[in-house]
């Protein structure tokens, strides 16, 4: 397996500290050169990934990196990069809406994550709609993950039952959910030990059957994608 490479952290602590197109133009090489070595790494990363989650196709890192460009349009901090690298794996890309795999490598912050970021307004109603038809199935799910110590994000939820639903549903915290995610933090002496590729295989064949869960209420129209 192809170690991680040492470089990365300290350019993107250094990238925190002069965030400007002209420092970052001057480290452009530099840039690239550990870009590539992180796409080497992560290739491998993503095969380890398929043998525990076969919805996930062939692929290449490439195709599962977000851009280092910061949108800044409407935030207050116009920093124009952003200080980590970030890769979201799943059946049909990065831009997929459904669940999968989002990697988040920075110098102070590094996890895993598993499930659907803020799911489009359809894809929202019938997943809460598959959580009141399947409540004990959804249950053991969640009940299984927190037993593996992931954490569940709660940030962003509705102070109220959404329309439709009884302020006494046996799964009412779940369905004042937004965000369907799972985390599970990583340290740098994991990133840097071989044994990061099966502890990332780990995860994903533990929250594989979440994903499933979620996927299923994709709208028709990306169904099978």
């Amino acid at each position: 397996m192809s170690p991680f490479p040492e470089d990365v952290f300290p350019f993107l602590s250094e990238l925190r500290e002069n965030n400007r197109k002209d420092w970052f133009d001057g480290q452009k090489k530099r840039y690239e050169a550990l870009k590539k070595a992180i796409l080497i790494w992560m290739d491998e990363l993503i095969a380890a990934m398929r043998t525990a989650d076969s919805t996930l196709p062939e692929m290449e890192a490439r195709q599962c990196l977000f851009r280092i460009n910061r949108d800044v349009r409407f935030s207050t901090d116009k920093s124009p990069y952003k200080t980590h690298f970030g890769f979201y794996i799943s059946q049909g890309g990065r831009k997929w809406p459904g669940a999968g795999y989002y990697l988040h490598l920075g110098p102070d912050e590094q996890f895993m994550a598993a499930g659907t970021w803020m799911p489009e307004p359809e894809y929202l109603r019938n997943i809460r709609q598959e959580i009141d038809y399947c409540q004990e199935e959804y249950l053991a799910l969640v009940g299984k993950l927190q037993a593996c110590g992931f954490v569940m994000i709660e940030e962003g939820q509705l102070s109220r039952p959404p329309k439709g639903y009884d302020k006494d549903h046996p799964a009412l915290p779940y369905l004042r959910q937004k965000h369907f995610v799972f985390t599970l933090k990583l340290h740098p002496e994991r990133i840097f030990s071989p044994e990061i590729f099966e502890a990332i295989a780990a995860f994903v064949a533990d929250t594989a059957p979440y994903n499933r869960f979620l996927n299923r209420c994709l709208p028709e129209a990306h169904q099978g994608v």
